[in-house]
């Protein structure tokens, strides 16, 4: 009996744990961005840069892509995190399957050839100022300058983001498995319940 009560609780658990989900959304904190729907981008010269305001699972949340004209070298510069370790990935947003590679801190790193002749895109994903170890609270930041050099000279973004949004809640999905599990659970109790007292009784 006490270890059907037991796995109910767990299986009681799991169910709540799988029916929640997170939903994070940035904002950038600087007004040199443009939002449309779910991206925001920043254009100077030949250079734009845009990024995801919908937060990703992960260590790295905010994720975004570079396109430039030309060819170019890019580096995240942290301007606030002191932690050590990678500050994100990049990889070649035309590679599909690609293994990313690791940003190092001030690194530069060749964008690769886009399909236009002579331009270059690199798409890449970051860590917050401070690592999320839940749902972040909102106001949580991530500042980075994007510094794109090219043969007419460097170009830096300044890639100021805040969580504008966090929450968890439970999708219709989850609610439907919680009370699919619920009834299973109840059900399971009552034969264990009755299992338990017929054997006592005989």
């Amino acid at each position: 009996m006490r270890r059907t009560s037991a796995a109910a609780c767990l299986a009681i658990a799991g169910t709540l744990l799988s029916a929640c989900v997170s939903e994070v959304r940035f904002a950038p904190r600087t007004q040199d961005w443009t939002v449309a729907g779910d991206e925001a981008t920043w254009r100077a010269g030949d250079v734009e840069v845009s990024a995801s305001l919908a937060a990703a699972d992960g260590r790295y949340p905010i994720r975004g892509e570079i396109r430039c004209r030309s060819r170019a070298e890019v580096a995240f510069v942290p301007e606030v995190s002191s932690e050590g370790g990678d500050f994100g990935e990049v990889r070649d947003p035309a590679a599909a399957g690609a293994l990313p590679s690791p940003v190092v801190a001030s690194e530069f790193v060749s964008a690769p050839p886009a399909a236009t002749d002579g331009a270059s895109a690199i798409a890449f994903s970051l860590r917050p100022d401070v690592n999320w170890s839940h749902t972040p609270a909102v106001g949580s930041t991530v500042t980075y300058t994007i510094v794109v050099r090219t043969a007419a000279g460097d170009v830096r973004c300044p890639f100021a983001f805040r969580v504008a949004t966090s929450e968890t809640r439970v999708t219709v999905l989850g609610w439907i498995g919680i009370s699919v599990g619920v009834v299973a659970i109840f059900a399971a109790l009552t034969i264990g319940a009755t299992a338990y007292f017929v054997a006592t009784e005989f």
